[in-house]
């Protein structure tokens, strides 16, 4: 069963071939936590993803752009560009770029200060992350209105399968 559009496979595909990987976003509607990330390689990949999952309802967010686009070893020049990229007080992530579908993305830091982000940097140094803001952070709002950037997909569980209900 096809999950998502001809048009959105279509749309998918082209997001892929720009940059090799799609961010997706997971949230499961009255949880009560948090969205779920995933780093996928293809749009089958992604079919997959939506049709593992076991929740009434399925919210996602699919992104275009690279996620967390500072990418590499985790070094102090990393660290230097990092210091750069985004000001004191705002929010950053690190995630690692060893896990992609069909593991979830491991998170491997997070703050909102220079001195998080210096320790954030030590505790995975020499491994191989990316560097970023979480595409959430700020005003979320950007993700609806915005369909040439982000892709927001709501499903609803049928008998054995999800419907999507609104694009």
């Amino acid at each position: 069963m096809e999950l998502i559009s001809h048009k959105q496979r279509w749309q998918l595909q082209d997001w892929l071939n720009e940059n090799g990987e799609l961010h997706v976003d997971i949230y499961l509607p009255r949880s009560g936590g948090s969205g779920i990330g995933y780093f996928v390689r293809s749009v089958d990949e992604l079919e997959e993803l939506i049709a593992k999952q076991s929740w009434p309802k399925l919210a996602l967010a699919i992104f275009r752009r690279l996620q967390y686009p500072l990418r590499g070893v985790a070094n102090e020049e990393m660290l230097e560009r990092a210091l750069r990229q985004i000001p004191e007080g705002e929010w950053f992530h690190l995630v690692s770029l060893d896990h992609y579908y069909p593991d979830k993305c491991h998170w491997r830091g997070s703050g909102d200060t220079h001195e998080e982000m210096r320790r954030a940097f030590r505790e995975v140094a020499g491994q191989r992350v990316g560097f970023g803001r979480n595409p959430f952070d700020k005003d979320a709002d950007w993700i609806y209105k915005t369909p040439d950037e982000a892709m927001s997909l709501d499903f609803e569980r049928g008998e054995n399968h999800y419907v999507i209900k609104r694009v």
